[in-house]
């Protein structure tokens, strides 16, 4: 279901009147709030960073970067670990060779210390925000898969019948749009039925690597 068709449905069972840019509003808000509820498996993308030695964040973030799944340094063969930004200045100020963790200002993702330059040595993998749509938006552009499309739709009509002050309407689809979601975790989330998930013990031993420890 590509956006087009979205508004379509809508004018279909009322909203004819309304604004396409209102439409839009209540479509975009409702795939972050469906996006805000989980680590969804559709948003999980991989990729390969590079920094020109001069500064701490890569040249390449996607831009639809949200967070961090896992990163790797693919020449050391070792795991990255997050710090807070105040532990890096507190404890690592003046650390220097390698990074051995990353932190973030704001949104900007940064490694410490700062990395030498280098092309596709460090590999992430992250969690993906979907972009705004539009009204020329196509299906190819909807990070959910098609299948649950229909997801989007009763998010939108809830919050439409909402701003219409129709409580009655609105909580009819809020509760099918709810429903839905519910659907959505079981079926996204159960990617293999090989085997229940293993559980690793962590004690004292497990820590992270850092060469100040």
């Amino acid at each position: 279901m590509d956006v087009s068709e979205m508004i379509a449905r809508m004018d279909n069972i009322g909203f004819e009147d309304t604004e396409d840019d209102d439409k839009m509003e209540v479509i975009n808000d409702t795939i972050w709030d469906i996006e805000s509820r989980a680590l969804w498996p559709f948003l999980e993308k991989i990729a390969t960073l590079n920094f020109d030695g001069v500064v701490a964040y890569p040249s390449n973030i996607p831009s639809d970067f949200k967070s961090v799944r896992w990163l790797y340094d693919n020449e050391n063969l070792f795991t990255l670990w997050p710090e807070r930004v105040t532990t890096i200045y507190d404890h690592y100020p003046n650390a220097s060779g390698d990074p051995f963790a990353y932190y973030f200002v704001g949104d900007n993702l940064r490694l410490h210390p700062a990395p030498a330059e280098s092309t596709g040595r460090y590999h992430l993998i992250y969690q993906a925000s979907q972009p705004e749509l539009t009204t020329t938006s196509v299906e190819a552009d909807i990070l959910l898969p098609k299948r649950h499309h229909r997801t989007i739709l009763l998010g939108s009509l809830w919050r439409l019948f909402k701003n219409e002050d129709d409580p009655e309407q609105g909580m009819m689809f809020q509760q099918d749009f709810e429903n839905r979601i519910e659907q959505m975790r079981a079926d996204l989330f159960g990617r293999q039925h090989q085997r229940a998930d293993q559980i690793f013990v962590i004690d004292e031993d497990d820590e992270y690597y850092s060469p100040f420890f």
